[in-house]
């Protein structure tokens, strides 16, 4: 295939139309939970692009701002421009497109595999260092003035539980505190966790997926100010303000909540991505957003 038939061929592919049906069976993918198929696109695109990326919401996430309309203007620029300039090598790095077009998804099947729980340890905690500090049963259940190395668990289906279940596989032992604040990445999607006490311990944490779980109250992420991240698809959420005050944060994910509120969004300069899919939400809030510059899933 010579340079000219690239550059036509990338010009058709990269269309507005193009792009709309390419992102129109993404987001219906994941829509359907058809994960395995997600991340068979990525695989394939990731040999051109060089980003690899297994977990689920930042892997549609990724796919969703490469192949979104909205930059359809950005690539049929990039396009000629590299045509012109004689730069074909930087043409050959958008070819896979080309693969994604020929994907028959209709007839691809997503393995039937349980994905997200992982009862077993990912990380090795020296327990015999004397700068650990545990949470014991007596300290749970003492108030919060008493000092910032406790957490009071009362019930089995908060954050606290969830983690102790994910590294642990049990609820029974105590957790250090030191364990949270290390933390930079936090995968809970599907741990059925209601309450997001402790959470706020997790201070240091860029990036959190706390998908598929039954929360509502995310009033202690406020506390999470290094936050880059965050994902908080399928929950119970209708009041998103403590999320404003994330101002480093460049990707979120509300869809399939109650939000009919993104004013506090106004406030993150660098918020790049934001789907709100699945909730109720005007559309002239979603167009303040768009001329930010923000891509914006509903």
């Amino acid at each position: 295939m010579n340079n000219n038939t690239i550059y036509d061929q990338l010009l058709q592919s990269y269309s507005e139309k193009n792009l709309t049906g390419i992102t129109t069976q993404l987001i219906g993918l994941y829509q359907e939970k058809q994960y395995d198929i997600l991340r068979e696109v990525m695989a394939t695109v990731s040999e051109f692009t060089g980003v690899r990326e297994e977990k689920i919401q930042r892997c549609f996430a990724y796919l969703l701002k490469l192949y979104h309309p909205d930059r359809t203007k950005y690539y049929i620029n990039f396009i000629r421009e590299h045509y012109r300039s004689g730069n074909y090598d930087q043409l050959q790095h958008l070819k896979h497109i080309f693969l994604v077009e020929d994907m028959d998804f209709a007839t691809m099947r997503s393995a039937t595999i349980d994905e997200d729980i992982d009862y077993h340890p990912e990380e090795v905690w020296d327990d015999s260092d004397p700068g650990f500090v545990f949470f014991n049963e007596e300290q749970m259940n003492m108030p919060d003035d008493i000092g910032e190395n406790t957490i009071e668990e009362k019930q089995h289906d908060d954050f606290i539980s969830a983690v102790k279940r994910k590294i642990y596989g049990s609820m029974e032992i105590d957790l250090p505190v030191h364990q949270l604040e290390d933390l930079e990445e936090i995968e809970m999607a599907e741990y059925e966790i209601s309450s997001l006490d402790g959470i706020r311990f997790c201070k240091y944490a860029v990036s959190m997926d706390l998908s598929g779980n039954n929360i509502n109250d995310i009033s202690e992420i406020i506390e999470c100010r290094l936050l880059k991240e965050l994902y908080l698809s399928n929950n119970q959420i209708s009041i998103i303000d403590p999320i404003g005050n994330l101002g480093d944060l460049t990707q979120l994910d509300l869809s399939y909540n109650q939000v009919d509120d993104l004013a506090p969004l106004s406030r993150l300069k660098h918020l790049e991505y934001v789907n709100i899919s699945g909730n109720p939400v005007s559309t002239d809030q979603i167009e303040k957003l768009k001329k930010r510059g923000i891509l914006v899933v509903n």
